[in-house]
């Protein structure tokens, strides 16, 4: 029997540097991306996330104890492209395990690079 394909929810179409590779790179997952241009909403997140091993998220996306309650213990990584991560509940995700990025060059390639970093760093992906 085979595994389920890991998912990663995107919640905001993240650019022509970003897309496709990710979309390429990881065409072995199940990748879910907001169809929208604006921010995704509240109910939109807490749906998707069911299920999901990684978030790559933007600041309109408030990652609290009860949106990782209800992605459930498989979610291992949060990204967030944004320079700030207020909007992440960095304390609640480190007493999960879940590990954290966000881009401090988030307008370069260098936070492509942090976000393909910071998903492939977790034993889910390595695996895959």
């Amino acid at each position: 029997m085979t595994s389920p394909r890991p998912k990663i929810v995107v919640t905001r179409d993240i650019g022509p540097a970003t897309m496709p590779l990710l979309l390429e790179k990881w065409s072995s997952y199940e990748i879910v991306v907001w169809p929208e241009d604006r921010p995704c909403g509240r109910e939109w997140l807490l749906e998707n996330a069911k299920g999901a091993a990684a978030l790559i998220i933007l600041v309109t996306d408030k990652i609290d104890a009860a949106l990782l309650d209800t992605a459930g213990p498989q979610l291992v990584v949060v990204s967030t492209v944004s320079v700030g991560y207020e909007h992440v509940d960095v304390k609640e995700l480190a007493k999960r395990n879940i590990k954290f990025g966000y881009t401090p060059d988030v307008l370069t390639d260098a936070g492509t690079k942090q976000i393909e970093y910071t998903i492939t760093s977790t034993d889910t992906f390595r695996s895959c």
